[in-house]
């Protein structure tokens, strides 16, 4: 199993993020994927995560580089493709762009994006990138955007192209995935951490079979898998953290935003519930406590889900570098070598 880490994001942070990022290089993990969100928390994320991945791919040889998750729809396409074309040739083939449809009402406000529209405008515009980096001059007639014998420079590192991984969890995003698995545009499915377990389970069944009727073999579909975390020397230590920053976010982002409630189980909208207890997040949602209860959810999900690469966001809001430093420390040296 591959695994990565979302490191430091935010403010000014970049020098934490570049000492984070090479010292998980260095010592063993195998991807960082950076998150995208706009006029959101100062401290927690970036506004554009490839501007940031390129100044990575400088200072770094073999990690690799994602987004998890890049706000497809409020990207021109062809400006995306030659971004991660550039991106792609700096790192020499290792970035993924991990993208989805977006949600929150202000981002698409912003950028003047139709909301309602954003499914039909995301499988368009990566359909377009996806083509741009596969061949040489495209002609493209679409609803949203459109090009005539045009040729994406320079030329992407990887061949055919960077890796598509699709985030999101309803079934029209899985039954999207498949569809355009089919047709050699995306390569598979990237599951958020909202999901708990029992429901991750699920979906994915669902989209093996979906697989399957459009003659795609399952097993020969990558299975990455993004979650939360918090890893500690002790199980309380663990359980502290996850409260103070982890819990705190998921309450922040959602209580009092006016979500509507969704299905039990999903989408992180649990804490809107009267009955909401936290430390059902904790235990059913996140991969908290210490190395070897990490080492046992990890070989769970590989056993059960067919994991094959976990991206682990062990930075939430009010984190410190030292705090992130000491958790990096116990996955180079206790998880990732067990898994």
């Amino acid at each position: 199993m591959n695994l990565g880490f979302s490191p430091i994001q935010g403010d000014h942070h970049y020098d934490e993020l570049l000492e984070e990022v090479q010292y998980a290089e260095a010592n063993g993990l195998d991807s960082v994927f950076l998150q995208e969100h706009h006029e959101a928390s100062v401290d927690q994320y970036w506004s554009d995560p490839l501007s940031v991945l390129q100044g990575v791919a400088t200072v770094t040889d073999e990690i690799d580089l994602g987004t998890a998750i890049l706000l497809l729809p409020l990207y021109d396409p062809i400006r995306l493709a030659e971004r991660g074309a550039i991106l792609d040739g700096l790192s020499d083939g290792r970035f993924v762009l991990g993208a989805a449809v977006g949600y929150r009402p202000r981002e698409f406000e912003l950028f003047e994006v139709d909301r309602d529209r954003r499914g039909e405008i995301y499988e368009e515009y990566l359909t377009l990138v996806s083509r741009l980096w596969r061949e040489e001059r495209v002609s493209f007639d679409g609803e949203f955007r459109s090009v005539d014998e045009f040729q994406c420079t320079p030329r992407p590192a990887s061949s055919p192209r960077p890796r598509i991984w699709v985030g999101g969890y309803h079934d029209v995003v899985l039954d999207r995935t498949a569809r355009l698995r089919s047709q050699g545009v995306v390569d598979c499915w990237f599951p958020g951490t909202q999901p708990d377990r029992e429901g991750l389970a699920a979906r994915r069944d669902t989209f093996d079979d979906m697989l399957a009727d459009r003659g795609v073999p399952p097993d020969d579909v990558d299975q990455p898998l993004f979650r939360d975390g918090i890893v500690a020397e002790t199980t309380e230590e663990a359980v502290d953290l996850a409260q103070e920053h982890l819990v705190s976010g998921y309450e922040k982002q959602y209580k009092d935003r006016g979500h509507e409630a969704s299905e039990r189980g999903d989408l992180g909208h649990d804490v809107i519930h009267d009955d909401y207890d936290p430390h059902d997040l904790i235990e059913n949602r996140f991969i908290v406590g210490t190395p070897d209860d990490w080492v046992e959810e990890l070989h769970a999900y590989e056993e059960e889900l067919g994991a094959d690469h976990v991206v682990t966001r062990i930075y939430f809001e009010g984190m410190s570098h030292e705090d992130m430093m000491h958790q990096l420390d116990l996955l180079c040296s206790e998880v990732a070598p067990r898994v």
